[in-house]
């Protein structure tokens, strides 16, 4: 064998890969990194919650608003602790409410309060005074939507 062959055969013996033992230590400290994030997880979860929900109510307030404007008659959303349901003034000028969709229920640990009470918008797209509706997770995150007098809404 000359010298060469020699050569050729222990560069092929280096390329083989890696050994089991460099496999298992580097998926054992993949798997430590791992253990060291998981308690955070149900936390940033319930966080995107907040911010979900905050969005898809302040969506569905901008709707009411919209079907009040263009049915002539009172809209809102009823909103409970775990739930609301949007809902509009059948006829007009009635106060009687009938739903306008499905209800929505809540993600798991996510509270809805409002203040004073449930925001309605007149045919104007108005309401009558200036309303505060706060989501809140079992973590204390919080958001914030506001209802201004003329309809405008912001989450905060």
């Amino acid at each position: 064998m000359t010298r060469a062959q020699r050569i050729d055969r222990r560069s092929r013996r280096r390329q083989g890969g890696f050994s089991a033992v460099e496999t298992l230590v580097v998926a054992g400290l993949a798997g430590i990194v791992a253990m060291m994030g998981m308690p955070r997880i149900p936390r940033m979860v319930a966080e995107y919650d907040v911010a979900n929900t905050a969005s898809q109510i302040a969506l569905d307030l901008r709707l009411a608003r919209e079907r009040a404007l263009t049915t002539n008659a009172r809209a809102r959303l009823n909103i409970g602790s775990t739930a609301y349901t949007p809902q509009r003034e059948i006829p007009s000028g009635s106060g009687t409410y009938v739903s306008d969709g499905g209800v929505q229920n809540l993600a798991n640990g996510i509270t809805v309060t409002t203040d004073p009470s449930t925001p309605i918008f007149d045919s104007r797209g108005l309401t009558a005074q200036a309303y505060t509706v706060t989501v809140t997770n079992a973590y204390g995150d919080a958001k914030t939507i506001t209802v201004t007098t003329i309809g405008r809404i912001n989450v905060s």
